[in-house]
């Protein structure tokens, strides 16, 4: 799939129905085929016989060599960071990336740096007024964002909460900035000053949910802010309002706005838990549609709705990283994002499973993948961002590490021989003053046991294999901060000794990978997946 150009503007709801026509209707086959490459490898063990003539047939004489360009992994990942040092910073650096997609900005939108409903609910409108948004501590206007508003020429300001969210001291330097003063959208509470702001968005610039044609809105709970973040690149991309909720009763204020904007459609972020049932009750005696997406967890309802977005209307070839445990960077970034049609992820310390599972799902066109993060290392951590990266290239740390992880041999390649199989490799980045004292390979029909060998050198033969069979080979250094695996690298035995050369690193036969995957899709939903594969302990 191309992407389309950035800096390309489709107003309203046209980009959703447009990307709902390209995609007709995609569904990934099951939420299984999104896991990890090393899962997909373990399933395998159940159709190895019906694949041993068809490997034998592709592979005969040829090395197969790594995982990472299996089919549904992307074969380049560019990552970015946009971060500053604190979510000021942060937002201003977002603004400026947004301002160099979407043009010159005339209108910024300022909203408090400690709510996070005024940031969320201008989210949509963001979209109709072409307004990246930036973010003010209560009682000053934080430098950047000042530094921001002057170099862009910023003649109309919109203040997205009430004075005790962005006070009139900041509003009259503001005023000053811009020469005009600001427009402040407010209400009593949060929930009438999200109503407010949903107003200034026309009901006839309302989208509809990914081309469905039905005019749609957004609820979230009022109380947390967990579930709301990953709606941010949605409400923009429709426009949809973003409404909020008691858990358990629907706001008069918000029952108001639905009607007066014949909303046809709610997309309700969260659970049972965070939004009633009884909710949903009043919603439907409303006559809307309702549809829920939610998870077990903040970070498992951001993968929801980010697998309904990329099967039905956003973009699979670009994605967002922020911290889910703070809401700034998430909101804030929810405007680019929705700006480029792709969904959000949340993260932790350590890379969530709901998130890693989701990257690690097929990208159509195997092509390249762009990952947008959004803060610094305090909020989304290197060793997170490496693990997401990894994941869109279909590699697991723990069941594959990466080609240059440290200590593990290099360009490791695998000649098929009769019978056998000859294994290459180079040595490892030196690790310390030492090298390694030795190597050790290990291998094993795939889906079955590792067999190890040890003490050996390069190149080494491996003997006594099935020439029908495809094997798995992995080698590892010996020695003190060497124990490290390489990258899997697959080859099947041939008595066709001769007919074609090792491959280079990632010249695994497509033919094999396409069929390799889809075999394992078929099998994916009935199998459970073991752990990554031990330390073996044979000698």
């Amino acid at each position: 799939m191309a992407r389309r150009p950035r800096s390309e503007a489709e107003p309203n709801g046209e980009a959703v129905a447009r990307a709902a026509r390209e995609r007709s209707e995609q569904e990934r086959e099951t939420k299984g085929a999104a896991t990890s490459r090393c899962t997909n490898l373990s399933i395998l063990k159940d159709w190895v016989s019906p694949l041993r003539a068809l490997a034998a047939a592709l592979l005969a004489g040829t090395a197969v060599v790594g995982i990472g360009d299996l089919a549904g992994a992307a074969s380049r990942v560019e990552s970015d960071r946009l971060w500053g040092n604190d979510r000021y910073e942060t937002a201003a650096e977002i603004a400026e990336e947004y301002a160099s997609v979407a043009g010159p900005i005339n209108t910024a939108i300022v909203a408090s740096g400690e709510s996070f409903a005024d940031a969320l609910a201008a989210t949509p409108l963001a979209r109709v007024r072409n307004a990246p948004i930036l973010l003010s501590p209560p009682d000053e206007l934080h430098p950047t964002t000042r530094r921001f508003i002057v170099r862009h020429r910023v003649s109309d300001i919109i203040i997205s909460g009430d004075t005790d969210a962005v006070s009139v001291e900041v509003e009259g330097v503001l005023a000053g900035l811009t020469g005009s003063r600001p427009q402040r959208l407010e209400g009593s509470d949060r929930y009438r000053t999200v109503v407010n702001i949903a107003r200034e968005i026309g009901a006839s610039q309302i989208g509809s949910f990914c081309g469905d044609g039905r005019r749609t809105a957004l609820l979230a709970t009022g109380e947390k802010f967990a579930d709301a973040l990953a709606l941010s690149p949605l409400a923009f991309a429709g426009p949809h309002p973003v409404l909020l909720t008691s858990p358990d009763r629907l706001p008069a204020t918000v029952e108001d706005f639905l009607t007066d904007y014949t909303i046809e459609q709610v997309l309700i972020a969260g659970g049972p838990a965070a939004i009633a049932d009884s909710v949903e009750a009043e919603l439907s005696a409303l006559g809307i549609r309702i549809q829920r997406l939610w998870g077990q967890d903040r970070f498992e309802t951001a993968a929801e709705i980010a697998e309904a977005l990329a099967d039905r209307c956003f973009e699979s070839d670009e994605f967002g990283l922020a911290d889910g445990r703070k809401f700034p960077d998430a909101l804030v970034g929810g405007a680019l994002l929705g700006l480029r049609r792709a969904p959000l992820l949340l993260s932790e310390p350590a890379l969530p499973d709901a998130t890693r599972r989701f990257l690690a799902g097929p990208v159509p066109d195997a092509g390249t993948v762009q990952l947008t993060i959004f803060g610094g290392p305090a909020a989304v951590t290197d060793s997170a961002a490496a693990a997401a990266t990894d994941a869109l290239r279909g590699l697991d740390r723990e069941c594959d590490p990466r080609a240059d992880a440290s200590g593990a041999p290099r360009d490791v390649t695998v000649q098929p021989l009769n019978g056998a199989l000859e294994v290459r490799w180079g040595a490892p980045a030196a690790v310390g003053s030492s090298g390694p004292s030795g190597y050790r390979i290990r291998y094993r029909p795939v889906g079955g046991q590792w067999i190890t060998m040890r003490d050996v050198s390069s190149p080494a033969t491996i003997s006594g294999l099935q020439n029908t069979a495809l094997y798995e080979v992995q080698v590892r250094a010996d020695g003190s901060g060497y124990e490290v695996w390489s990258p899997s690298s697959y080859a099947t035995p041939s008595d066709a000794v001769g007919v074609a050369a090792p491959s280079a690193p990632g010249g695994t036969s497509r033919s094999l990978r396409a069929t390799a995957v889809s075999l394992a899709a078929g099998q994916q939903a009935n199998t459970a997946a073991p752990d990554c594969p031990p330390e073996p302990t044979s000698a």
